[in-house]
């Protein structure tokens, strides 16, 4: 039993049909994509930010840890988080900011 499986033969006892592959397209499309542009934009900026950190710390500190030792890999997360609390803090206005515009503008 052989089928086309992203233009390669494909033999096996599971048969992928192009039917199957267009729902699970369709599915996985509707599931992590959205038609909103903005939502998109929004959600690939929180994906890339998380990311960031992610490598920040994680490999950051992992290199600190794994060249210094413990006790610098401590003092390395301790200055990322002190580097990084204003920048936290002038998110959290901002945010708190734009939810007072918000409610504000439904009140009208």
């Amino acid at each position: 039993m052989t089928c086309c499986f992203a233009h390669r033969e494909y033999s096996g006892a599971l048969a992928v049909t192009d039917g199957m592959l267009d729902w699970l397209w369709r599915v996985g499309y509707n599931l992590f994509m959205t038609r909103d542009l903005r939502k998109y934009a929004q959600q690939t900026n929180v994906r890339l930010v998380i990311g960031f950190l992610a490598l920040l710390f994680l490999v950051g500190d992992g290199l600190i840890y794994w060249i210094y030792g413990r006790e610098a890999a401590v003092l390395g997360l301790t200055c990322m988080l002190a580097g990084l609390a204003p920048v936290a803090l002038i998110m959290l206005a901002l945010w708190g900011l734009e939810w007072i515009l918000k409610r504000s503008k439904r009140n009208e």
